[in-house]
């Protein structure tokens, strides 16, 4: 991912007031809906898609796949999990938990 819009869009997800409300253990999903937005109206070349694992049975967790154009996905999970930090990187970079991950239902609303 460029860098310079990699940072812009980490400067503004902590510019979205209230954001601190929703970045919590459980809210994954509100997280990642309120963050694809911002993505989406504010950096219309990105393309932005949430992301699901299986954490464990029963416990899925979904994050973000940010791309520009072909360069390497990045991946925004800033809420992590009860086990998990939040990560910010190179999906190539990304711990093991974040592989294999599929299309969350909010990419549809």
């Amino acid at each position: 991912m460029e860098n310079s819009t990699y940072h812009s869009i980490l400067k503004d997800i902590n510019g979205i007031k209230n954001i601190q409300e929703v970045s919590r253990i459980g809210l994954c999903r509100v997280w990642s809906k309120a963050i694809m937005e911002m993505v989406k109206s504010s950096f219309p070349q990105v393309s932005v898609e949430a992301r699901e694992v299986d954490l464990e049975p029963n416990l899925q967790h979904t994050f973000l796949r940010v791309t520009i154009g072909n360069q390497k996905p990045f991946l925004i999970d800033g809420v992590g999990s009860a086990k998990f930090s939040p990560f910010f990187g190179y999906e190539d970079e990304a711990p093991e938990h974040l592989q294999n991950s599929r299309a969350d239902v909010i990419n549809i609303f």
